[in-house]
């Protein structure tokens, strides 16, 4: 937990000198799967789809064209 919340920090932080744009990766897990993962754990973990949905500035662009500066991007 104190990576995952440093690392929201961290992404807090840098919009206000650039846009941030994000694509998970090969560790990333969708909510569900993670509340899944949770109940078996016996532990409430974040949903980091959601977590960084909600900061201003930043955006998923998972499975979805993106245009960024007239550029398409599908990623």
């Amino acid at each position: 937990m104190e990576a995952y919340n440093s690392s929201i920090k961290l992404v807090r932080y840098l919009p206000r000198f650039t846009p941030i744009f994000t694509i998970f990766g090969n560790v990333e897990i969708s909510n569900y799967e993670t509340r899944k993962y949770s109940r078996k754990i016996g532990l409430h973990l974040p949903y980091l789809y959601d977590d960084l949905n909600s900061i201003m500035g930043v955006r998923v662009i998972n499975n979805v064209v993106a245009n960024f500066q007239g550029l398409e991007l599908e990623v």
